[in-house]
Formats: C-alpha cells, sequence, structure tokens
C-alpha cells in the first residue's frame, strides 16, 4: 500500500540563488529555480526517489496548480486535486552562497469555502483506504478552520482504521490533532517549543516534553533540531542522530524529505533507529541538492552509512 501526502496549501518555490545577499541593496541572481511545491508536495516527490510508492492530494488553484500536477505526474506520483478559481501562492527562496543562509518570503495562499474543504474531507477518506499512512503535512489556507487536520484524522478512522495518521503542523493545528492521538508527528524545535510553552537548549529536554507527548497517546515522536540533528522516540526507545556536514545548496523540503523516509520506514516496521538512518540520509541529499524535491539519491545512498544514531534510554 501506498502512503498519501496531503497538501492544502500548495506553492510555487521560487530559489534564487546568489553569490552573496546584500540586504537593503541591489542583488542579481546567478541562477533561478521554479517548482511546483508545497509540504505535502515534496514528501511524496522524496519518498518517490526512494523507492516508496506515494500518492498525493490537496488543493490546486486553476491557473497554475498544472506546476504542480505535471511534477508528480512526471515523477509517476498517483495524485487527486479539488481545484479551485484562481492561482496557487508563490513562496521566494533567496540562498546566499557565500553564508549558506536562504532567506524565505512566504505568501499566505488564497482562503477557501467550506464547500471545497468538504471535497478534501472525503478525497482523504477515499485515499486513506488505499493507504498505510495519511501524512498532513505543512499550513492551512487562510479561514480553515485551525482543528481542520483533526477532523480529517477522525473521518480518515471511520471510512481506514488501519491507516496511520502522521501529522507534520505547528500551533493550533497540531495541539488540536493531539487530541486524536496521531501514529506519528515531526515538529521541528520551535514548533515544539510553542506546544510546550518553553525553551529547549538540548535534545535531552526535547525529549522531556516528547515523553508527555507519547503518554497523551502519540505512538511515535520525531523532533527536527535543524544543525544538532534529530530526536526519535516511542514507548519503547528514544534515539538521537547528529546531523551530517555537508555543502548547504537548499534547505527547503529537507524537513519533509526526513519525514517521507521516516513515515516509509516505521510503517514498514523497521525500528526508529534505522528510521533516523533514512530520514537523516535524505535530509541530507535534499539539503545538498539544489532546487526543491529532486534530489540526488546516491548522496542518499552514501548518506546512509555515515549516520550514526545514539540510543538515549
Amino acid at each position: 500500500m501506498m502512503i498519501t501526502s496531503l497538501c492544502m496549501n500548495p506553492c510555487i518555490d521560487r530559489t534564487l540563488n546568489l553569490a552573496s545577499f546584500a540586504c537593503g541593496g541591489m542583488n542579481r541572481a546567478e541562477s533561478v529555480n521554479q517548482d511546483g511545491a508545497g509540504k505535502g508536495v515534496n514528501v511524496a516527490l522524496a519518498g518517490s526517489q526512494i523507492g516508496l510508492a506515494m500518492g498525493c492530494i490537496g488543493i490546486l488553484g486553476e491557473e497554475n496548480g498544472y506546476l504542480v500536477t505535471d511534477r508528480l505526474h512526471s515523477a509517476g506520483i498517483a495524485h487527486e486535486f479539488v481545484m479551485r478559481p484562481g492561482a496557487i501562492r508563490c513562496n521566494t527562496k533567496i540562498v546566499d552562497a557565500s553564508t549558506h543562509q536562504v532567506t524565505e518570503i512566504n505568501e499566505a495562499g488564497e482562503p477557501v469555502g467550506s464547500g471545497c474543504l468538504a471535497e478534501v474531507l472525503e478525497l482523504c477518506g477515499k485515499w486513506a483506504e488505499k493507504s498505510r499512512a495519511l501524512v498532513l503535512s505543512g499550513s492551512l489556507p487562510p479561514r480553515c478552520p485551525k482543528n481542520y487536520y483533526a477532523q480529517i484524522m477522525d473521518h480518515a478512522a471511520r471510512r481506514a482504521p488501519g491507516c496511520a495518521m502522521v501529522v507534520d503542523a505547528e500551533g493550533e493545528a497540531l495541539a488540536c490533532a493531539l487530541d486524536k492521538k496521531p501514529y506519528l508527528i515531526k515538529p521541528n524545535r520551535y514548533e515544539l517549543e510553542t506546544l510546550c510553552g518553553r525553551q529547549l537548549d538540548s535534545p535531552e529536554q526535547a525529549a522531556e516534553e516528547g515523553a508527555k507527548l507519547l503518554k497523551r497517546g502519540v505512538q511515535h515522536v520525531v523532533v527536527s533540531l535543524g544543525r544538532e540533528g534529530v530526536l526519535g522516540m516511542s514507548s519503547k526507545e528514544v534515539w538521537y542522530a547528529p546531523a551530517l556536514p555537508c555543502p548547504v545548496k537548499s534547505t527547503v523540503g529537507a524537513g519533509d524529505s526526513m519525514l517521507a523516509a521516516i513515515t516509509g520506514a516505521l510503517t514498514e516496521g523497521a525500528g526508529m533507529e534505522q528510521a533516523l538512518i533514512r530520514g537523516v540520509a535524505l535530509a541530507t541529499a535534499a539539503v545538498a541538492t539544489p532546487g526543491t524535491g529532486w534530489i540526488d539519491t546516491g548522496l542518499y545512498h552514501e548518506a546512509l552509512k555515515r549516520v550514526k544514531p545514539q540510543k538515549m534510554v
């Protein structure tokens, strides 16, 4: 069975590559990449490149949504979208080669109506029936209820009780989803800090808060700690994997790549150690590959040999 990712707020990722970025000054881009994207789209593309059967569903604007569907079609990824009038948003990324920093300017996206949301709900139930996991990833569009992911989880669970619910969201959307006891959540450090209301300065502190979420019924907690690495937890084990050094070509989609690999590993029955090895390796390859979504799989297989998770508990 496939892994299906939901993209409620897709975008066009426009990446400007600069030798150096002068804030407030005149800049010239050395190259420009433009990709149909969005977190759910990135998850599907990344997973497909390491051999996972992926599907992608969501909402698209009629004017430029083809930039997303063309990419999915060319990658051989099954997809189905609810179409609405207008265009999908454009997110601009500025990559400074001199500092390896990425500056992001993300648009909010167009509001969606109740009719569109009802169609997406049915779409999620339909695809959950043929999926081993449903990944709810990314921001919700304007005017969308903050508990919409929780609504999807309820609806999909009734239609497909065996489908694992995976959530990669922030703020109220994540908080509401926790009550539905998801199979896996993947907050980054900031998102976990927002959730628990305190600063987290170490993997150990992140593990303390992750343990509280496990007690609430979440089955697996993965916390992305940026350059420090990633923490992975279940009721049986806690692992920490340091990040691998690599040239930074684009940080966009690295977390989505990690989520795809970890979801694939866990739902195949692998333990958290193996899931983190695959997740860190794919995220590393994504960072070292320019643009969004396409990954140098040679780098992925090389990185698999270098990831060394450490057992914490």
